[in-house]
């Protein structure tokens, strides 16, 4: 073979084993890179789900947080419009009786243990060793209706009374004057107010301090705010009625439970006439102005029971009546003069024998039957058992007189007592309060009764019943 061609091939053969040398590198070199690739994979793929679970487990505690303060924020504004006590609450606790009184389920302890706290702070003031789910929903309607009213009465018309931190000596008043824009006018007196009546162009404000004895204050305001007059006198200083007759103020006031005062003033406020009516054992609880007349409500300074006189405007006392029973006596609670007649809102209670043990006015009946059943152990002393005993004791009267015929039952409810009585379109209508809860607290030195009613009207005509609504109100009942 000539040299030439043995080195043609030896090229050859040099160019192609070069060939298959630089494959295998870049085959290896593929091979590494491609490893490289898989365990740079194999690192980004732990990272990359750690940094997704990071994320939506930051999401979701920023999102649960941002829940729970919307919820927290919503229940502190709901404590808040409510007028409920938070403290020793936490965040989740106030969540959670927002949610379990709006759901009306009230099965927490927590939501049973505030509606306590809501009772003592309400008008009904009594102490309640254990609540019942039912009881807190009556009295969370009420407290309800309570916070209504109050909002009403902020944007209301008329003469409101309010104090500053009184000292028993130094005592600051304000007189008022609201219209549906806010407050008008506003006068500083310095005295207790015990009655307030408006005479359309003034008004007059009675009331004392605990420095000026037994006398009544009164001050004569117009209604644009100036006053007229302001004065003491030496009468007794519980206000039951004022009214304006023949030109002159009417003043009935008593302190001692034999008598009351009569007292006439011109409209300057100077005395015209007083004088003191003797009415026995007992003591004046209510005024009523008829036509011709005035209806003295008076009780008896022993048990409570109501009986009625009949005063001209002269000042003689006419007539006096109880209803005589030997089974029943009788509160009165309104009255009202339609066509000739007299309607008399009451209500009845069994009469408690002079040797009992138990006296306290009306309910003594009640906490006579507990004594005797409970040996003065309490502790299984239902609200259900209560509520028998409190509607058992109770019956709304309603009463119709004339000069004919005299004192007429003209209804009677059970479980229930008597309201207000007001005349529309020619009809009576007759308001009563049926009781719905009722509870008691032996753990006050008086055992006290507690309930909520709810307000019932019923309407007549000519002495008939025509239909009954029951209304949505609630009202409070405590004895």
């Amino acid at each position: 073979m000539k040299k030439d061609n043995f080195d043609d091939l030896f090229n050859s053969q040099k160019e192609i084993q070069d060939e298959i040398k630089f494959d295998d590198v870049k085959k290896h070199i593929d091979i590494i890179s491609r490893k490289r690739r898989i365990n740079v994979l194999k690192l980004i793929i732990p990272i990359s789900v750690l940094m997704l679970s990071l994320s939506l487990l930051i999401g979701f505690v920023i999102n649960k947080q941002t829940k729970l303060n919307n919820e927290y924020e919503s229940a502190l504004e709901f404590f808040n419009e409510n007028n409920l006590e938070s403290s020793n609450l936490s965040k989740q606790d106030m969540i959670d009786i927002q949610n379990d009184i709006e759901s009306n389920s009230f099965s927490l302890t927590e939501t049973l243990t505030l509606i306590n706290k809501v009772i003592l702070a309400s008008n009904l003031k009594v102490e309640i060793k254990t609540i019942s789910s039912d009881i807190a929903k009556s009295v969370w309607e009420y407290w309800k209706q309570i916070r209504e009213k109050e909002q009403e009465e902020a944007s209301q018309e008329g003469y409101f009374v309010s104090y500053e931190d009184n000292d028993m000596y130094e005592i600051k008043t304000h007189i008022t004057k609201k219209s549906s824009d806010g407050p008008l006018w506003d006068v500083k007196i310095d005295y207790y107010v015990q009655k307030l009546s408006d005479f359309g162009d003034h008004i007059l404000v009675l009331g004392y301090t605990y420095s000026n004895d037994d006398n009544i204050k009164i001050t004569k305001i117009s209604s644009d705010g100036d006053i007229i007059w302001q004065k003491d006198y030496d009468v007794a200083r519980n206000t039951k009625a004022v009214f304006i007759d023949d030109n002159q103020y009417v003043l009935f006031t008593s302190f001692y439970s034999n008598s009351f005062t009569l007292t006439k003033l011109d409209y300057d406020g100077n005395i015209l006439s007083t004088e003191i009516k003797q009415i026995g054992s007992l003591f004046i609880d209510n005024v009523y102005k008829f036509s011709d007349f005035y209806l003295l409500v008076l009780k008896d300074s022993y048990d409570g029971e109501n009986s009625l006189a009949r005063m001209t405007k002269n000042g003689d006392i006419e007539y006096s009546f109880t209803i005589l029973s030997d089974d029943y006596k009788y509160m009165f609670v309104d009255a009202i003069e339609y066509n000739g007649k007299l309607y008399l809102s009451s209500y009845a209670v069994p009469t408690v024998s002079f040797e009992s043990n138990v006296i306290r006015g009306e309910i003594s009946g009640i906490i006579e039957e507990i004594f005797e059943k409970t040996q003065n152990d309490f502790d299984d002393i239902t609200d259900e058992y209560v509520m028998e005993l409190v509607c058992d004791n109770y019956d709304a009267v309603f009463f119709v007189c004339d000069d004919i015929d005299g004192l007429i039952e003209l209804d009677r409810i059970d479980g229930a007592i008597g309201n207000k009585i007001t005349i529309e379109d020619e009809k009576i209508i007759w308001s009563y309060e049926k009781f719905v809860n009722a509870m008691f607290s032996p753990y006050t030195n008086s055992f006290s009764i507690g309930a909520v009613t709810n307000v019932y009207e019923r309407y007549y005509q000519d002495g008939k019943i025509l239909f009954e609504i029951k209304t949505d109100e609630l009202l409070i009942f405590r004895r």
